[in-house]
């Protein structure tokens, strides 16, 4: 205390200088209050004249004031005395404060370690709520291998309860440790065992544990870390963490399952299957790709093979600057072995996450033959359209030929029917007394032949009429033409026994005429072959089907047998003799004719003794 010493040196200096015993205390406090300021002197009650008794205090922070020193001045006229008490003073004073800055030192001390020890508590809390909540599975070992301690992961993970793990090594055979191929995990070779052996960290090692609790193995990838002391070589202690992978392996497995399939699709598919960058250049194909192309395909552009490249390269640039999504294209391509062979192409855009143009994948298939073909179909389907026109003229000329020579027949064979049936007449009715019953009867023959005969002629002009008449098509009302029709045809007679149900028959496009033919012929043999019935019903109606009507007439007269359906519509064919019912075959040959004028269709069902339901087909109003 350097300065300490000067300062006693001039106190010392001024109390020699003072004799009187008042001034001398005064001094003497005010110079050691002013050396000390965080002491105070107290004296004795009266002191002696040359004695002055004191006392030396400091405060302390629990206590209040204390008694530090006493100390004994002897007022004497020697100065040396007065120095001695002031110095003993001084050193009294001094070692108070070394005193007083040890304690300082140690409540510091003190201090920092409780400081030190609440971060350690602090951290002490985290890492176990760190080591308690992890999701990973953590396992503790001491240098020999033995389980001290482990997380709640573990014991999910393993099945194991931390009292059935401690004490227990990986050697242990509990854990039925397994390989990814299914052989035995040695113990000594358990992560945590190499690396306390070794001193080094294993990691990413998988293994298969039987877990009791879901009786079967479960998959974790280990991370083992070994633990040194400061200045140690050997371990104390490896910690083991571990995930559960056993969902990740099995998703895994079947990726690379659905890959090894895929792969063996895409090799087994005949097309080739190609993926290109955004700079045209192959980065993949399929077997197909290798066969065509060669082995060295991969990194080359795709412009090496193309015949014609600036076309073909025409063609897929909007699909390349992003304008198109999927093109098609028909390229000729030079294959390995230098043939051209023409491909057909379907291109798909492939873009990042951010729309660009990553390049393309694309299918082709080898359709050189096909274009062969076809170009050989199309040479052969022009001969034969040119076949056709031709046949089509010759049948077109001899069909209206044909009908003209029926017209003609058919006209010219009524004046000989008429002429036959007159003169059959004037002899029945003038040389009736000459007849006997037999030529009566032969004469009656004649005429019935020829009125046959006469109603066969009608018919045909009729059919030749219908064949060769224009087509006028418009609107009809459908109800109201079968209204029509059925009050023409029928006698007062058939209205009091036949029943007439009309429903659902909406209007329709066609020739009214020709269509109003087709119910007449339909309604009348309905009519005429239910008569047999006391009570004849018939009923007619329709239904929509992809964009026709189909009309329908059905009635509980004699019907037919199905497995002559064919001959109905036949010209000249009757499935009944004349004898039961009247006709020349030739009514629903009209029908059916009119019927294919219009494109539609016709058809027939019937149960013999149980009636018979025609069928037939015309467009809707709309179409």
């Amino acid at each position: 205390m350097p300065d300490l010493a000067h300062d006693l040196l001039l106190l010392i200096t001024n109390l020699s200088q003072h004799k009187d015993k008042k001034n001398i205390i005064s001094l003497f406090t005010q110079g050691i209050q002013s050396l000390f300021p965080d002491y105070s002197i107290t004296w004795q009650d009266k002191p002696t004249t040359d004695n002055i008794v004191f006392e030396v205090q400091t405060r302390n922070t629990l206590f209040g004031y204390l008694v530090v020193s006493t100390g004994l001045i002897i007022i004497k006229e020697e100065i040396g005395l007065i120095q001695n008490a002031v110095q003993m003073v001084a050193i009294i004073i001094e070692r108070i404060e070394h005193e007083k800055e040890l304690e300082r030192y140690q409540s510091d001390l003190e201090q920092l370690i409780e400081d030190k020890t609440h971060h350690l508590l602090v951290r002490e809390v985290r890492y176990q709520n760190l080591f308690n909540s992890m999701i990973q599975g953590v396992v503790y070992q001491d240098e020999e291998g033995k389980i001290t301690s482990a997380n709640p992961a573990a014991e999910r993970i393993l099945g194991l309860s931390l009292d059935q793990m401690q004490g227990r090594t990986s050697t242990d055979p509990m854990w039925h440790a397994i390989h990814e191929d299914g052989s035995p995990w040695p113990g000594d070779e358990h992560p945590s065992m190499v690396a306390l052996l070794t001193g080094e960290e294993v990691k990413n090692a998988l293994m298969g544990v039987f877990n009791p609790v879901t009786d079967d193995y479960t998959w974790i990838k280990i991370h083992a870390v070994p633990l040194f002391r400061p200045g140690e070589e050997r371990p104390y202690e490896v910690f083991t963490t571990f995930e559960d992978v056993t969902l990740q392996k099995k998703h895994t497995e079947q990726l690379s399952e659905i890959s090894t399939r895929q792969e063996a699709i895409l090799s087994a598919i005949p097309d080739i299957i190609t993926e290109v960058d955004n700079k045209k250049v192959y980065t993949w194909t399929n077997q197909a790709g290798y066969d065509f192309f060669g082995q060295d395909v991969i990194g080359r552009s795709a412009n090496t093979y193309f015949e014609g490249e600036q076309d073909t390269l025409n063609q897929v640039k909007p699909l390349f600057n992003g304008a198109e999504n999927v093109i098609y294209v028909e390229s000729w391509q030079r294959r390995k072995d230098g043939e051209k062979r023409l491909l057909a192409w379907w291109c798909r855009v492939l873009k990042n996450a951010s729309g660009e143009v990553q390049g393309a994948l694309s299918t082709a298939r080898d359709i050189t033959e096909r274009n062969m073909a076809e170009e050989e179909i199309q040479k052969l389907n022009k001969e034969l359209d040119q076949r056709v026109k031709e046949r089509t003229a010759q049948l077109e000329t001899a069909n209206a030929e044909l009908e003209a020579f029926a017209y003609s027949v058919s006209h010219d064979l009524r004046a000989p029917l008429r002429g036959i049936d007159g003169y059959s007449r004037i002899i029945m009715e003038q040389y009736e007394d000459l007849l006997d019953e037999e030529g009566k009867r032969y004469l009656g023959n004649i005429r019935f032949s020829a009125k046959k005969m006469d109603r066969l002629i009608n018919d045909l002009l009729h059919l030749a009429r219908v064949s060769r008449a224009d087509f006028q098509a418009t609107t009809i009302d459908m109800n109201a033409l079968v209204r029509s029709v059925y009050d023409e045809i029928t006698t007062e007679d058939d209205r009091k026994t036949v029943i007439l149900r009309v429903s659902g028959i909406p209007p329709s496009y066609g020739d009214p005429v020709l269509i109003r033919q087709v119910w007449t012929n339909l309604i009348s043999n309905s009519l005429k072959y239910s008569k047999p019935k006391p009570n004849r019903n018939i009923i007619i109606d329709s239904q929509t089907e992809n964009n026709e009507i189909i009309y329908r007439i059905n009635d509980n007269g004699v019907g037919f047998n199905q497995k002559y359906v064919h001959k109905l519509f036949g010209l000249f064919q009757r499935l009944h003799s004349e004898a039961e019912f009247e006709g020349t075959g030739v009514g629903l040959a009209i029908v059916q004719r009119i019927i294919h004028r219009h494109g539609g269709r016709v058809w027939a069902e019937g149960v013999a003794g149980k009636g018979a339901t025609f069928y037939f087909t015309l467009p809707i109003l709309s179409s």
